[in-house]
């Protein structure tokens, strides 16, 4: 077998190789092809440095999966929901003496089910004991806003709005935006502010192009210990455990999981269109 053509040379040889090929990427990084492999490396730096045991582990997640839309549709409840359900999850959580409440769920028209499920529903956000976030849209020239009912009951809004690299992949996310003549933080930074208390001024994060980069600890849900970040719980389950509460039953989830916790609620069952590629995994919740 013949040696490679580095094979025996110094290290400085290599590294002059290695500063080579690292310019003509950069020469190339903000083209085509260049700018595809400045993306695909990055995906693998994201990959190879997740460090899931590192996440926080006062955020928690409360999914709208697939086993709770099938676990309500055996009572005849199918999708949308009315939003009197999830009233129910913010209660479950305060009996759990959770911290704040994040929705990553749209509420931008009024309810089919009646005008009395967004009145539950902001009952329950006033409620709650602490801050509830809620999600708006923003792009294409419109501010979609949650109903005024329920804007009013909310501690802070949040834009949801992310848009993905050239390649469809989503990797970063707007710390705030200017829409309809008003500044909103954007959906992770409203977040943040809600589980610290911290104004929004307080935060501040490296921007690449005006935007912060998600470090991605891992993938959000997954059954792999080895691989797990947050703990996650399908929505269904606080939903059913403050219907035990209600009727003197103890539930199967423990509400004190969910003590000082900052819970995000959000969706991941596939017909719900709340899935985007990302560089850890190609179907990711919400970003």
């Amino acid at each position: 077998m013949t040696a490679g053509p580095l094979r025996g040379r110094s290290p400085w040889a290599l590294a002059l190789v290695l500063a080579a090929i690292g310019g003509a990427v950069l020469a190339g990084a903000r083209t085509g092809p260049g700018r595809e492999l400045e993306l695909k490396t990055l995906d693998w730096r994201q990959r190879a440095l997740a460090r899931p045991a590192e996440h926080d582990p006062d955020l928690v997640l409360a999914m709208l999966d697939q086993a709770s839309l099938d676990r309500f549709e055996k009572d005849d409840v199918h999708w949308p929901w009315p939003r009197s359900l999830y009233g129910a999850a913010l209660r479950f959580l305060k009996a759990g003496g959770a911290k704040a409440a994040v929705f990553d769920v749209l509420f931008t028209s009024p309810d089919s089910n009646g005008a009395d499920q967004d009145r539950a529903l902001a009952q329950a956000m006033r409620a709650f004991g602490g801050p509830v976030v809620l999600a708006l849209e923003t792009g294409q020239g419109k501010t979609r806003l949650p109903v005024p009912g329920l804007r009013a009951a909310a501690a802070l809004l949040g834009d949801a709005t992310t848009a993905p690299d050239p390649d469809g992949v989503s990797r970063r996310v707007p710390l705030s935006v200017d829409a309809g003549g008003a500044a909103y933080p954007s959906l992770a930074l409203a977040a943040a502010m809600a589980a610290t208390g911290r104004p929004a001024a307080s935060f501040r994060p490296p921007l690449a192009d005006g935007q912060v980069l998600v470090r991605f600890r891992g993938k959000a849900t997954t059954a792999d210990p080895r691989r797990k970040t947050y703990d996650s719980y399908p929505l269904a389950n606080l939903i059913l455990g403050e219907e035990d509460l209600e009727e003197g039953r103890r539930p199967a989830l423990d509400p004190a999981r969910f003590r000082g916790k900052t819970v995000l609620i959000g969706m991941n069952a596939a017909g719900l269109l709340d899935n985007h590629p990302s560089p850890v995994a190609a179907v990711f919740p919400g970003t």
